[in-house]
């Protein structure tokens, strides 16, 4: 049914019900249904007008369904509403509202409704168990995430396979992937999503030697590595700075008939970047046109960034100009490609252009601007970008922003400037390297010795 239909059909069941014609549960059934097809809040909100006025929003089964269309809605206190008009909430109904505060991200609730739950008598169940674990994973709670462990191995369904694959998950992403490992090692029923969930918390904790070693042992085991697997394998390599085995692995998973797809792109050109390997960076290019993933996400914006790593600006801009969804980083890509060789004026230009478009720079663009306006000595420009970051863009100037301009007033022999400026933030070990170097190279011993009084002053202070 068509939003402008459901909307309709809703006026006119509440016209009805004001005749005096009862909502009926089976009408209340077809709606939630409908509902959730569309996730409009205006409709949930008259749909539940109409449970309310025929009693039926605080049966159990229709308010578990209710619950969790608010919740799609966006609308958590209008699904703590019903909740609460529930007098006797069924396990479903806990579980729903469990979820609905898991996914918006409010899990200390999702935790005391749990531990409510459970002390109301309520045993758990698979569907509990995996909601709370969400919870538990994207709140980062290792706590409750092991007391929600002990909990399964009591009830006694510890080797269902999707528990364990999210206890697993929840481990490592909680940061503990000892534990992670210990559980997967124990676990004797598991499948390739089991290896998957241990590839990707090695992964992201940095630990490519076991990568390696559970994806050797996972072929021993006789369990086929589909793309996922293969790309936690890759993604390690380019990671670990071993680009030719990331490579390699990139022509033996094609060699087994699978397709690379956006994440496998974006590692295997980071890995053809570190190397310089520009033939193959354009090999796996040709690749991607082929497949038409050029203006995927993030892809064109590593292929700018592959070329450039590899000393091919002009490739790079290429496939810049190519880019039908040029974004902030598509810019800040190519700008800090010509800001790091030199090419001051090119960083300008494509700047001009990025504003040109509509796009809005941001803090790592003005870095790289001033940066070309220091390196090219262009002070005036380095001035107007300065002021330029601030007031027509909202963003305060850090650090490195304050390096920039240190270095070309000292450069220029600009020292007062200097020295005028790095009084006005926080001194850092660059800002004295910046003034000193000055100093040393325009022969203000005045100035130089001042700066070096004050830092130790400073360094005592602190």
């Amino acid at each position: 049914m068509l939003l402008q239909n459901l909307r309709r059909a809703l006026k006119d069941a509440e016209d009805k019900q004001k005749q005096g014609l009862r909502f009926s549960r089976s009408s209340a059934y077809f709606f939630l249904l409908e509902c959730s097809k569309h996730e409009d809040l205006d409709c949930c909100r008259l749909l539940r007008a109409l449970m309310v006025a025929s009693k039926l929003d605080s049966i159990p089964v229709l308010a578990d369904h209710l619950i969790r269309l608010f919740a799609s809605c966006g609308s958590l206190n209008e699904a703590n509403q019903v909740f609460e008009n529930v007098v006797t909430p069924s396990k479903h109904t806990w579980c729903a509202i469990i979820a609905a505060h898991t996914k918006l991200g409010h899990h200390a609730t999702s935790f005391e409704l749990y531990d409510k739950m459970t002390a109301s008598g309520l045993e758990s169940n698979k569907v509990l168990y995996l909601t709370i674990l969400k919870s538990c994973i994207n709140g980062m709670a290792l706590i409750q995430g092991r007391q929600v462990h002990h909990q399964i191995i009591k009830s006694g369904i510890q080797s269902d396979v999707m528990l364990v694959n999210s206890i697993i998950d929840m481990y490592a992403k909680c940061g503990s992937l000892d534990e992670a490992i210990k559980v997967f090692k124990a676990f004797q029923s598991r499948n390739v999503v089991s290896w998957n969930t241990i590839f990707a918390g090695c992964v992201r904790q940095g630990d490519f030697r076991n990568v390696v070693h559970f994806f050797e042992l996972m072929q021993e085991e006789g369990i086929k590595p589909n793309i996922v697997s293969w790309g936690a394998l890759i993604e390690g390599y380019a990671e670990h700075g071993d680009g030719l085995l990331a490579l390699d692995s990139f022509d033996k998973m094609q060699g087994h008939g699978i397709k690379p797809d956006r994440v496998i792109f974006l590692s295997i050109l980071k890995a053809c970047g570190s190397m310089g390997a520009l033939n193959h960076g354009r090999h796996i290019h040709n690749l991607i046109v082929r497949m038409n993933s050029e203006d995927h996400d993030g892809v064109g914006n590593a292929l700018i960034d592959m070329y450039s790593k590899c000393g091919s600006l002009a490739e790079a801009h290429r496939v810049l100009r190519r880019l039908c969804n040029r974004d902030v980083v598509s810019w800040n890509t190519i700008i800090t490609a010509y800001a790091q060789c030199g090419q001051a004026m090119d960083a300008l230009w494509s700047f001009q252009c990025m504003q040109a478009e509509g796009i809005k720079p941001d803090d790592v663009t003005f870095i790289n601007i001033l940066s070309s306006c220091c390196h090219a000595g262009l002070i005036d420009e380095l001035k107007c970008h300065f002021m330029s970051m601030h007031v027509d863009y909202g963003i305060e100037p850090d650090i490195k922003h304050y390096s920039c301009m240190l270095d070309l007033f000292g450069q220029m022999g600009f020292l007062n400037e200097a020295s005028n400026l790095r009084g006005s933030i926080q001194s850092d070990a660059i800002s004295r390297i910046s003034i000193l170097t000055a100093c040393q190279k325009h022969g203000n011993v005045e100035l130089g010795g001042s700066c070096f009084i004050e830092d130790t002053i400073a360094k005592y202070k602190r």
